[in-house]
C-alpha cells in the first residue's frame, strides 16, 4: 500500500507555519515535497522506485515481513561488484525524515538506508558493512562512516534518518546513534545492498518519507512513528498515533 500527501497546505496560515515556509524559501534549491509510504504489499514495485540489479536481484517476497505479508528482498549473487538497490531521485533537494525496517541477515555486504545530496556531496546512512561485522555504522554530511556501539543482531531493525535545516540525526530502533549540526537536505534515497562480489540477502519493509510539518493524508502516514513528524492543518502537533489517525478520519 502506498500513500502520498503534500508538504504545504492550510497549516501555512499558522504563525509558526508561515515562519517555516519563509525559512524553506530562504534555502537555495529546497523543494516542496510529498510524503510517501510503501508497505511493499502491492503485486509490483511502486513507480516511486527505480531498480538497479547488478550481480543480484530485487523482488517482492513473502519470505519474511515486518508487517503485512510482503517485503522488498534484495540479494547479491556475487560474480563481480554487487550493486542492488531501490532508488528515488527527488526533483530538488529536500529536508525530511526517512525510515525503513531493515532485516539484518548477517555479515558480508554493505546494506541499509542511504540518502545523499548531489549539490553538496553530503551523505546520510545507517547501515551494515563488510569491514565491520560486529556493530552497525552511521555517517552524515561529509564525515566518514563511524561504527556505533550497537551490536549487530539477525532480525528486523528500524532505521531512521532525520535530515533538516538545523542538523542530522541517525536512529536505530528508536535510539540516536549519531548526530551533527548543520543545514542539510537530500535529493536521492536508496535501499541498498552492495559489495565487491559477496553473496547475501537482506529485506526492507515499511519505507516512509515524511516531509517537515506536513499534514497526514492517510492513516498509513501516522503509523510506525510517522505521527511525530506530522501536524494538523492549523500547525498543531499530535500527542500520539491515535490522535493522528483520528484527525485523518474526522478532520479534527
Amino acid at each position: 500500500m502506498q500513500s502520498r500527501s503534500g508538504l504545504f497546505g492550510p497549516w501555512a496560515r499558522a504563525r509558526h507555519g508561515l515562519a517555516f515556509m519563509a525559512f524553506m524559501m530562504a534555502l537555495p534549491g529546497i523543494a516542496q515535497a510529498q510524503n510517501f509510504v510503501d508497505t511493499f504489499e502491492a503485486p509490483t514495485f511502486d513507480a516511486f522506485w527505480s531498480l538497479v540489479q547488478q550481480n543480484g536481484s530485487a523482488s517482492l517476497s513473502t519470505d519474511t515481513s515486518q508487517s503485512g505479508f510482503q517485503s522488498a528482498k534484495l540479494t547479491g549473487t556475487g560474480g563481480g561488484q554487487v550493486n542492488v538497490w531501490l532508488a528515488h531521485a527527488f526533483p530538488q533537494r529536500t529536508p525530511g525524515t526517512l525510515s525503513v525496517w531493515f532485516y539484518d541477515s548477517g555479515p558480508g555486504l554493505y546494506a541499509g538506508l542511504y540518502a545523499s545530496d548531489s549539490q553538496t556531496g553530503d551523505g546520510f546512512s545507517v547501515n551494515v558493512t563488510d569491514w565491520n561485522p560486529s556493530t552497525y555504522v552511521w555517517y552524515g554530511g561529509q564525515m566518514s562512516a563511524t561504527a556505533t556501539s550497537v551490536p549487530r543482531t539477525v532480525g528486523w531493525h528500524k532505521i531512521e534518518l532525520e535530515v533538516s535545516g538545523t542538523g542530522f540525526a541517525a536512529r536505530l530502533d528508536g535510539t540516536v546513534v549519531g548526530s551533527l549540526p548543520g543545514s542539510f537536505g537530500f535529493d536521492d534515497v536508496r535501499l541498498l545492498v552492495s559489495g565487491p562480489g559477496q553473496v547475501g540477502t537482506f529485506y526492507f519493509d515499511d519505507f516512509r518519507f515524511i516531509a517537515p510539518l506536513s499534514v497526514p493524508a492517510s492513516k498509513d502516514d501516522c503509523k510506525d512513528g510517522g505521527w511525530q513528524h506530522l501536524v494538523r492543518s492549523d500547525g498543531s502537533s499530535f500527542r500520539n498515533q491515535g490522535a493522528c489517525v483520528s484527525y485523518v478520519n474526522t478532520g479534527h
